[in-house]
């Protein structure tokens, strides 16, 4: 007769797999490449050229974005989510980029200071999920849940989930810009 206990040695095996896996990656493994930015992964994506040039007027985010051990997740609209948000602002990116103060708050507000995948939120078995994520706008949140098999934030659906940065942030493509509240 078959033992019905699990396989100790392949269940053993399989946690320290699982362990390994989550183990950050050494800063050097060998190479000579520059470990990858927020900003060197977003510049290969052509739909994120209007974040870029957002991101390279605000300092404090700019920073964050170039180097290789910020660890946070960021919500990233698409092109055609910061044309859509200017429309309804009713202003031109000319003017929104050369009001740096607005502008560093509502990319701050896109920022979560943890590294978060989104089948964190997929995998629950909650028709919807709600969890309101402190952003590195002082004092704001944004909520983000599940609907149906979507995952969203605040009204913003993740078009492109999981875009892994090195072993340390987390970049989700998004439809809207997230603006903070006024």
């Amino acid at each position: 007769m078959p033992s019905t206990k699990p396989n100790v040695t392949k269940l053993a095996l399989l946690v320290l797999a699982s362990l390994l896996t989550l183990a950050p990656a050494p800063a050097s493994c060998g190479q000579d490449e520059p470990l990858p930015t927020i900003a060197s992964v977003a510049s290969t994506v052509p739909d994120l050229s209007i974040l870029l040039k957002a991101v390279s007027k605000c300092t404090p985010i700019l920073d964050a974005a170039q180097d290789p051990d910020t660890m946070v997740t960021l919500f990233a609209p698409t092109n055609m989510a910061f044309e859509n948000a200017l429309a309804a602002l009713g202003i031109s990116a000319e003017d929104l980029l050369a009001d740096t103060e607005t502008l560093c708050d509502i990319l701050k507000y896109h920022v979560v200071p943890a590294a978060s995948t989104a089948d964190l939120i997929r995998s629950t078995d909650a028709t919807e999920t709600i969890i309101d994520a402190p952003t590195l706008l002082t004092g704001q949140t944004v909520a983000i849940s599940k609907v149906g098999d979507d995952v969203m934030v605040n009204d913003a659906k993740v078009v492109t989930p999981d875009v892994e940065i090195g072993s340390n942030s987390i970049v989700h493509i998004i439809d809207a810009v997230l603006l903070p509240p006024s």
